[in-house]
């Protein structure tokens, strides 16, 4: 499953891992060192890094993402920018 990672202010990076949907639930059944594990092999350059801050489930944050698609962009009050507008790349 596709992993990105990028840098994150200040001094961070942010990692986003792609599973198909409902597989966290298998995936956190076999605990965090495994999670850590897959992360520290697709991403060797931060496995050091990942060892050190993650220590539980409670370190990951799950979102549920998708994609849609507005007719319009605008109303009276309202305009979609950002996450809203457009999925990320």
């Amino acid at each position: 499953h596709p992993v990105l990672a990028y840098d994150a202010y200040p001094d961070s990076v942010q990692i986003g891992w792609m599973l198909p949907h409902r597989g966290y639930r298998n995936l956190a059944e076999h605990g965090v060192e495994k999670i850590k594990a897959e992360l520290g092999r697709v991403l060797p350059q931060y496995a050091d890094l990942i060892g050190a801050q993650i220590h539980g489930l409670g370190d990951l944050t799950l979102l549920d993402v998708f994609a849609g698609c507005a007719r319009t962009w605008t109303a009276d009050g309202l305009v979609l920018i950002g996450d809203a507008a457009h999925t990320h790349s």
